[in-house]
């Protein structure tokens, strides 16, 4: 488990309050800079069926920032943003909060660019959006306490009363874990958006979700050798992305692994 400061520090900056009017809300977490992955969920018919999208936190913190804020900001439809541990990780080294650890965090760093990195920088911890057909959302990246809480399926009763405190919304919808699943637990339908960059999933494609009057978890192709290409082109010296990309861990053992963290970076 993280150590107490670093949960203290991974608590939720801010909460933003947002409308997303009545129609379907996108939900996409941990793109991490993939936008091969991303061009394919932005041109797919079952994003088509989205009225606004918002972006649930290590947006990013992958192979190209500068790339997906480019077509965030194209995008014709009301977007809404909240920040990950990914962009916290970053901000704070750019702040002297941390030291940079390994070559890709210098990398990240100058990949962003400072309009980039004041862009990540503006971004809330958490979203309460205002959405009547699903009875309000909260939006968050970890849980609505920790940007690296991590919920699961698994997740039993008492800590998801203490994740979500406070939460009146009656749909939480989370990333951080990459794992998709939706789940009715505490009076509250709980789902976990999985990743559209890198999802820990049985099968190829990005994973995220719809948000009506229900939760509709959804997966989009794409060709994994385009994110391949996006990497050699970027010069993203993260070995360990591509690997995971071609070969993820199974959504069976990362849940039972979030279970013994319950906190992670």
């Amino acid at each position: 488990m993280e150590d107490p400061e670093e949960i203290q520090r991974s608590a939720p900056r801010r909460v933003d309050l947002v409308d997303a009017g009545g129609g379907v809300l996108a939900c996409l977490a941990d793109v991490h800079g993939n936008t091969a992955a991303l061009d394919a969920v932005l041109a797919s018919d079952d994003f088509a069926r989205a009225d606004a999208v918002a972006f649930l936190g290590c947006t990013t913190t992958g192979p190209d920032p500068r790339g997906v804020l480019e077509r965030c900001a194209n995008l014709t439809m009301p977007v809404f943003y909240l920040a990950g541990n990914g962009e916290r990780w970053v901000l704070n080294i750019v702040s002297g909060i941390r030291q940079p650890e390994r070559e890709l965090d210098e990398w990240l760093i100058a990949a962003h660019g400072d309009d980039g990195l004041a862009t990540i920088g503006s971004w809330p911890g958490g979203l309460s959006v205002a959405h009547p057909p699903s009875g309000g959302v909260r939006l968050c990246h970890g849980s609505p306490r920790s940007d690296i809480e991590l919920l699961t399926t698994l997740t039993g009763d008492d800590r998801l009363r203490e994740a979500t405190a406070g939460v009146d919304e009656a749909v939480v919808v989370h990333g951080h874990t990459h794992v998709q699943y939706r789940r009715d637990a505490v009076g509250k339908v709980i789902a976990g958006a999985g990743s559209v960059g890198l999802p820990y999933a049985a099968g190829p494609g990005a994973r995220w979700a719809l948000i009506s009057d229900q939760v509709q978890l959804m997966v989009t192709p794409y060709d994994l050798n385009q994110a391949e290409a996006l990497i050699a082109a970027t010069g993203y010296p993260g070995d360990a992305y591509l690997k995971t990309l071609r070969q993820p861990p199974s959504p069976e053992a990362k849940t039972a692994d979030a279970e013994k963290l319950v906190f992670s970076n």
